[in-house]
């Protein structure tokens, strides 16, 4: 794909005038994938990513979203990396995920949702019907537990 034909945009709104919010969480350091034997490594391995002059390095080569504050008012990331200026104003209206103990079944079903529309199999509005409904049933059958 060229360069010129991929572009970058905020979060989408419900209606004219709203707030968009990005969810908290990362970019998965995979913790919970090591074993007991190998945890020291990981954590040392997290601690090397999450220091300052990796978070730089891999938003310049990466264009990955740093996680710390600084980052983002670092004038070379700042010129080199053009979709810092949307993360740092999505970190700046950040919220916590729904604290549900049905998150993992809600978000199964946005998954399947948001491909189907991606692949072009349903429409984005389809997607979003169907999406709002499968919601609105796992949480009626939460209620009914």
């Amino acid at each position: 794909m060229e360069q010129e034909r991929i572009g970058v945009a905020a979060l989408p709104v419900a209606g004219a005038g709203g707030q968009s919010f990005s969810a908290l969480g990362g970019w998965n350091l995979m913790v919970n994938t090591a074993s007991r034997e190998k945890m020291d490594a990981a954590w040392t391995f997290i601690r090397y990513l999450s220091a300052t002059e990796q978070q730089e390095e891999r938003a310049l080569r990466g264009g990955y979203l740093p996680t710390l504050k600084d980052c983002y008012e670092n004038r070379e990331i700042l010129s080199r990396v053009p979709v810092i200026t949307l993360g740092r104003e999505a970190i700046r209206n950040v919220r916590s995920r729904p604290a549900t103990p049905f998150y993992h079944d809600m978000s199964l079903a946005m998954a399947e949702r948001f491909h189907a529309s991606l692949a072009g199999t349903v429409s984005p509005e389809g997607a979003a019907t169907t999406l709002k409904e499968g919601l609105e049933d796992i949480l009626d059958q939460a209620e009914a537990l």
